[in-house]
């Protein structure tokens, strides 16, 4: 029996997991991260990234291996029964999501595996390796820490001494059922085929189909390099065994629930089957325990909500770890987590499971209201744009919580607010062009001041409590500062709405923790004892 210690262990190496180690790798935080699989999955039934995590993996640096891997082509999803076309829902991104020359986002259809791989390997190149063939079978806690057992492959046993565990260890979470974390919902009675192969036929490689049958729904999904993802949804039978999945069975499917005989399937790389659950935890902390991911919430794969949510309690959580740990930030910041991200992952919940239960509806009343009644008002483009909005989860923000604070500018033209996603622009400083998430990326916690707000106290007392500052300036303005940002394209007040005097004070996950319509000393000190230690603050801004 071994000991060791860390500040932060994560159990659990997929995608939530992997996320989670790459943040806290960017903050400086030691940790360590077991995965009791010898190798990595080769397959996946998760098919997919949310625009959202474009941005999310540009802050990370590592949008373009994503890129690079993906396919980004899908233009748009098509609604259909076997006789005709429903409906034609475009992929439709609003123009005024980036600035020019800034990350713009994109949904990549990508297997869960790749994703893996490509988070994986980065921590391996930034110095950090995941531990596997290492089970997390217990673990205990004191007001001070967490003592994890860990077994070994060849059944030797290790104790890891953290300050925090955060499993993101999957829907059976060995944690969750551990520390009592209730984990309630539904079992939908389906059982949903997959299969990923090359198929023969006439329609576009760039566009997603679904087909409505009786029998139930039936999906095809372009991934690149001419295959696709077919989904199968078939209505239990208890009376009857499993049907195995075959390439002969997916080749009848196709036939039978699309209407058409002459396309052909083949070179299948994977099949398998799964069944849909809504579950959520009662609660996202229990005192040094967190749960992520799978582990806190899994939910119909309707809208491919699973990954981008999951990743995104990583990158919320990771820097509030980061600032209490190393920035002497109060205990309540880490209530935050569970405050900001529980709403989020209810309502992710709530709507993949209205959305399961009209799409893949079998009986006639829900089938006539899903063709009569649904696909009318879909459309409407004023429709389309809102479903595909919070399908991205582009729109998906913090207003109202406790660390979303403004001051000021209720009635101005400011469109980005506290808790608002931080849309990416392109800067001027000293003579080379910079992105704000490079600028995140690099530094963490920042604030972008109005050129009228440039108060050398405020920045200084900024620095101190390590969150740089910068002047924005309008293009052509003359600039005071090597920590001036100039507005080359002017996309930052096109974006922003934000002119004149103002301090937007941004987080390391991309989003506004605090709107000032005029930098205001005291009502900044007064929110920053929020995320760091209050003598800090205090002695900072002379208080």
């Amino acid at each position: 029996m071994d000991d060791t210690e860390t500040e932060v262990l994560i159990a659990g190496a997929g995608p939530v997991g992997l996320a989670l180690a790459l943040e806290l790798q960017r903050f400086g935080i030691r940790f360590g991260i077991v995965e009791k699989k010898a190798d990595r999955s080769t397959t996946s039934k998760a098919l997919g990234l949310q625009p959202r995590l474009s941005e999310v993996f540009a802050i990370l640096g590592i949008a373009g291996k994503f890129f690079a891997r993906g396919f980004d082509g899908v233009r748009a999803l098509n609604l259909r029964t076997s006789a005709k076309k429903l409906l034609t829902i475009e992929m439709q991104f609003s123009p005024n999501l980036a600035g020019r020359d800034a990350c713009q986002p994109r949904m990549i259809m990508i297997p869960k595996s790749a994703t893996e791989e490509i988070l994986e390997t980065t921590l391996a190149e930034r110095g950090n390796v995941v531990e596997r063939r290492r089970e997390l079978i217990g673990f205990t806690q004191t007001p001070d820490a967490v003592s994890a057992a860990i077994r070994h492959e060849d059944g030797t046993e290790e104790t890891i001494h953290a300050k925090f565990l955060v499993s993101c260890e999957g829907a059976h979470s060995v944690v969750r059922k551990q520390a009592g974390l209730s984990f309630t919902g539904a079992t939908f009675p389906l059982r949903s085929l997959l299969a990923d192969v090359t198929i023969d036929w006439d329609l576009p490689n760039n566009e997603v189909q679904a087909w409505f049958h009786r029998d139930g729904a039936f999906a095809a999904l372009p991934f690149g390099g001419q295959k696709w993802r077919l989904i199968a949804e078939c209505a239990e039978d208890p009376n009857n065994g499993e049907t195995e999945v075959t390439i002969e069975l997916f080749q009848a499917l196709i036939v039978e629930r699309t209407g058409k005989k002459n396309v052909r399937i083949r070179d299948p790389l994977w099949l398998s089957d799964f069944r849909i659950n809504d579950r959520m935890v009662d609660r996202f902390r229990e005192r040094r325990l967190f749960v992520a991911g799978d582990a806190a919430h899994i939910h119909s794969p309707a809208g491919g909500q699973g990954i981008a949510t999951g990743i995104q309690d990583a990158t919320n959580l990771s820097w509030k770890l980061a600032a209490f740990l190393h920035d002497g930030a109060p205990e309540s910041l880490l209530d935050t987590y569970e405050e900001e991200r529980k709403p989020i992952a209810l309502e992710v919940l709530q709507r993949t499971s209205a959305a399961t239960n009209i799409l893949f509806a079998m009986n006639p009343v829900a089938r006539f209201v899903r063709e009569q009644v649904l696909v009318p008002i879909l459309r409407t483009p004023f429709v389309q744009r809102r479903v595909f909005a919070k399908l991205s989860q582009l729109e998906m923000n913090y207003r109202g919580r406790s660390l979303s604070t403004n001051f000021g500018g209720m009635f101005s033209r400011v469109r980005v607010r506290a808790g608002d996603r931080t849309p990416d622009v392109v800067f001027g400083k000293n003579g080379e062009k910079v992105s704000l998430f490079q600028l995140i990326g690099g530094c963490g916690m920042i604030a972008l001041l109005g050129r009228r707000e440039s108060n050398p106290e405020i920045s200084g007392a900024l620095g101190a409590l390590c969150i740089r500052s910068f002047i924005v300036f309008p293009e052509g303005a003359e600039k005071q500062s090597t920590e001036s940002l100039e507005d080359i394209h002017g996309d930052f007040a096109r974006l922003y709405g934000a002119r004149g005097p103002f301090l937007y004070l941004i987080r390391p996950d991309g989003h506004v923790a605090l709107f000032q319509r005029g930098a205001e000393a005291k009502e900044l000190a007064r929110y920053l004892k929020k995320i760091r230690a209050s003598e800090s603050v205090e002695k900072s801004f002379a208080l």
